[in-house]
């Protein structure tokens, strides 16, 4: 009898310590992993390729995030940086035929372009809203345009046609494309911006300079200064990872405190190679917590 409550003791003691070290164990998972935000992906109000725009179409990063490079903010684009290229593009489609074009020439030489086309720019949006509708009259005055749009690019030369043809053929265009570039258009059109979800995010109590790490921090990697645009793909991988393979943007590094003094005892200093950025004050307290 006095053997059987012994092992049942036994039992239970061996699993109240199981307990006890899954409940310690997963607590001080939760305690170290506090504010890591590793993996976060979340969907964004629109579907913004990074692969396709930074990556197929070799955007500059700094296009869009203007402040990277000169402020401590890198800046979220507004709706208006995303018109400059989506007055024209208005279907993926149209963004795989006409931005790679778009970006190998001069932006002031494109708008020159533009300009002396712009009656015909009427004919094609004119042509996009009669195709939508169903009725034959329409589709029949859409084919009449389309005609003259043809006309038009049948008397481009060659090598006008290679760098400003409107890409105005019946492709494959999906839905979910078409829809995203009609959000930007109402936003810009109903002056309002979109409610973009931020990935990299940092405690309020921690102060960060992102001009300082692109500049400085980019010198640091490279050994020189920050002056290509692989230049810059290569600094801003070391935080965000590489953004320009990225259909949706994720956080790529932990960013927690501990993952930040790491790399600043692993950086050599740019105004003193010999000693790293904690040797010359990168890890006191003040520098983050202002």
């Amino acid at each position: 009898m006095k053997s059987s409550l012994n092992a049942k003791w036994g039992i239970f003691v061996l699993f109240s310590a199981i307990i006890i070290l899954i409940v310690i164990s997963l607590t001080f998972y939760e305690v170290y992993n506090l504010g890591n935000h590793k993996g976060f992906e979340p969907d964004q109000p629109i579907s913004y390729s990074h692969k396709l725009h930074a990556g197929d179409l070799k955007i500059s990063c700094l296009y869009c995030h203007f402040g990277a490079e000169k402020s401590k903010h890198a800046g979220i684009p507004p709706v208006s940086v995303c018109m400059n290229c989506h007055k024209t593009i208005t279907t993926r489609a149209e963004s795989d035929a006409l931005s790679k074009e778009l970006f190998n020439i001069p932006l002031k030489e494109y708008q020159k372009i533009r300009d002396k086309y712009k009656n015909i720019d009427k004919k094609v949006e004119e042509w996009r809203k009669l195709k939508k509708l169903k009725d034959p009259k329409s589709k029949q005055n859409a084919q009449l345009i389309l005609n003259e749009i043809n006309k038009f690019l049948a008397g481009l030369s060659a090598e006008e046609y290679k760098k400003y043809q409107y890409p105005v053929k019946m492709q494959n265009r999906t839905q979910q494309s078409e829809k995203n570039i009609q959000m930007i258009h109402d936003a810009y059109n109903l002056g309002t911006s979109i409610s973009w979800i931020k990935i990299h995010n940092l405690p309020d109590h921690v102060y960060f300079n992102h001009a300082q790490h692109f500049v400085v921090g980019g010198k640091s990697i490279l050994g020189r200064e920050v002056k290509t645009e692989e230049d810059r793909r290569q600094t801003c991988k070391q935080c965000h990872g590489e953004v320009w393979k990225m259909e949706k943007v994720r956080q790529e590094q932990p960013l927690t405190m501990g993952w930040c003094i790491d790399c600043h005892r692993k950086s050599k200093s740019p105004g003193n190679p010999k000693k790293t950025v904690a040797q010359m004050g990168g890890q006191d307290c003040a520098r983050c917590h202002q």
